[in-house]
């Protein structure tokens, strides 16, 4: 799938009394890939508590690149635990699947904006404005032998568990949030102000003095050819490091003064 709109897509669930399904409101992916697509309010209505990937479910060796994933929202009885495949009011990421220069924002109602289990990766993204999931757990979480390398976190929350997850901090790599990453490698924490990272909250660039600028780890080396275009099609990357983010920097005006 590429260069689509998908948005508004339902998914109803009943479950039979589990609390186990992945349901994928606008995109279910399975072994499959999505790239450059806008996938917005879905939703998942659950009669049990269950519901995971409002917006985008993957599993497999599933890809969503360059994707924009917003507003999904999960309705339904209150979730009393986080369940295998129960997660993600974003993207709920399972087994080899990559998520990479994405922005996952404003998602609401499940166990985390982004939930990744066994081995899944994101990578270069921005989890950012998510709110009201259960737990105050606005953020991402990792079970089992899961990473986040290069990522951006600033979503509504209070606390470490409700942004990275409170545990595996060791599985983020260069990553940038709103509290501290306890354990993870070379991870900064942001300002409070909102101002001082990004340009806005819609598209969340990096403002011209963001610690996200060239903040990252070069995973594939230091051949700039071989990291490809961000979210917006620039050069990944331009400086001496990639950006933290789904966004790269374009660097900064010369001005010469005669």
């Amino acid at each position: 799938v590429s260069n689509c709109v998908l948005t508004a897509g339902h998914v109803r669930h009943t479950g039979d009394g589990v609390y186990s399904g992945m349901l994928g409101g606008n995109l279910y992916l399975c072994n499959a890939m999505a790239v450059d697509c806008l996938v917005s309010s879905g939703s998942v209505e659950n009669v049990n508590g269950a519901g995971g990937g409002v917006n985008v479910a993957m599993t497999g060796s599933s890809q969503l690149l360059r994707c924009q994933v917003t507003g999904g929202y999960r309705t339904g009885p209150s979730v009393t635990r986080v369940a295998d495949l129960s997660g993600g009011s974003g993207v709920y990421a399972n087994g080899s699947s990559l998520i990479e220069n994405c922005l996952v924002a404003d998602n609401a109602g499940s166990y985390g904006a982004v939930v990744l289990k066994n081995g899944a990766v994101v990578r270069n993204c921005t989890i950012a404005g998510n709110h009201d999931n259960h737990a105050d757990l606005n953020g991402i979480i990792l079970q089992g032998n899961c990473s986040a390398i290069n990522c951006a976190l600033y979503n509504s929350t209070t606390n470490t568990v409700g942004e990275w997850g409170g545990a595996n901090g060791a599985k983020f790599e260069n990553c940038a949030a709103s509290m501290e990453i306890v354990g993870g490698s070379n991870c900064i924490v942001l300002p409070q102000s909102v101002s001082a990272t990004f340009r806005d909250t819609t598209s969340y660039c990096p403002s011209a003095s963001s610690l996200l600028r060239d903040a990252g780890t070069c995973y594939l080396g230091t051949d700039k050819s071989l990291y490809g275009v961000d979210l917006r099609h620039r050069a990944r990357f331009v400086g001496k490091a990639p950006d933290i983010g789904c966004h790269e920097s374009s660097g900064g005006l010369m001005l010469i003064v005669r």
